[in-house]
């Protein structure tokens, strides 16, 4: 009687597993082992043995992604994150196993949450499937891309110059600010729609022309708001006077202003203003002339105010660009009072129709005015 010990070729040997290393992708140095790559970064494989086939397995994976009777393997898309790979060597008697562990320097992680204390620096891209939450702030240096996040509270983007916010197919009327937010440069790529919403009535004043007598001036209007004459004639002499003229859609509004003088210590001065709204991405012009006697003439002012709290919210020339905001002064006096009621009368009519609280526009009026 015959008896097998054992059903391994007597040709072949006891099966053996050995030398499993990594190495820069095709390398002509494949007997150095590196076992650190970048994500992504492509690398071989190899090892020695007399098996007839070979499986590879990563991170516990019981498919295998490779299988073959070739003693090497290549990863030309590399790895994201750092893996230990397992391989099995097989003869068709018996398998063997070793395992190699690929280091990624700069893993692509995705996990369920993260802890930081200090700092973290991404070099490429953050993504966040489902809710990004900072107990702090938020500082975006670059562009903060929105792209179908419907809620934000307490955003502040402040930046200098470059991009700002970029908002994709956002309505509106979703977004939730429940605390203050400030976003100083928006750009909303397709549309935006507002089912309620409330933002400041206006921006600062803008002093455009000033003076007894000057040329006509054309402004284009960025955005909708207002041109106001106001003739001012507190300082000058009797029987003085002058005009200012606000010219828009082939309509003139003229404002006139004069001091009557008819004692030494008595005058009446005659106050003139008027405001006219402008449609954005329109033109208006303004001038000013005077007439009458010698002597000091009334002063012509004219200024422009843009809804809704604008920075660049008009051009006029270069020499006009140079005037700046109304500097509202602190004079208590008779005149004073008189020559600020035609702004209060503005603010308190424009409060008015837009359901705002008055004595609120008008002291946020001055404020933006002395800014």
């Amino acid at each position: 009687m015959h008896h097998d010990t054992s059903n391994i070729p007597l040709d072949q040997g006891p099966l053996y597993l050995r030398s499993f290393i990594s190495f820069p992708y095709q390398s002509t140095e494949q007997d150095v082992p590196v076992t650190a790559f970048i994500a992504g970064g492509p690398f071989s494989t190899k090892w020695d043995s007399n098996g007839t086939q070979f499986a590879l397995y990563a991170n516990g994976n019981p498919t295998p992604i490779y299988t073959d009777s070739t003693p090497s393997f290549d990863f030309p898309k590399g790895l994201q994150s750092t893996t230990t790979l397992v391989l099995e060597a097989d003869n068709g008697q018996t398998k063997l196993y070793t395992y190699l562990t690929i280091i990624i320097s700069n893993a692509v992680l995705t996990p369920d949450s993260i802890t930081v204390s200090g700092s973290m620096i991404n070099s490429n891209q953050l993504t966040v499937q489902q809710t990004l939450y900072t107990k702090a702030n938020l500082a975006i240096s670059g562009t903060l891309n929105l792209e179908n996040n419907t809620s934000f509270k307490n955003i502040a983007v402040s930046l200098s110059s470059g991009p700002g916010i970029h908002l994709k197919h956002v309505n509106a009327g979703a977004v939730r600010a429940t605390e203050s937010s400030t976003i100083n440069h928006l750009t909303v790529s397709d549309s935006i729609t507002v089912n309620k919403a409330s933002v400041a009535m206006t921006g600062g004043m803008h002093l455009i022309q000033q003076g007894q007598s000057f040329g006509e001036t054309e402004i284009t209007a960025k955005t909708d708001g207002f041109a106001i004459i106001f003739v001012d004639p507190t300082q000058s002499g009797g029987a003085q006077a002058a005009s200012g003229c606000i010219t828009y859609n082939n309509q003139q509004y003229t404002v006139n202003g004069i001091h009557l003088r008819q004692y030494v210590n008595y005058g009446i001065p005659k106050f003139g203003y008027c405001y006219v709204p402008i449609r954005g991405n329109s033109k208006w012009k303004c001038s000013g002339n005077i007439s009458g006697g010698s002597g000091q003439t009334p002063v012509i002012s004219i200024y422009w105010i843009p809804l809704g709290g604008g920075t660049d919210s008009y051009e006029i020339s270069a020499a006009a660009r140079e005037l700046t905001s109304l500097p509202i002064q602190s004079s208590t006096s008779d005149s004073q009072i008189l020559s600020e009621q035609w702004y209060t009368d503005f603010y308190q009519t424009l409060a008015k129709a837009m359901d705002k609280d008055p004595v609120r526009a008008i002291a946020l009026a001055q404020q933006s005015a002395s800014l």
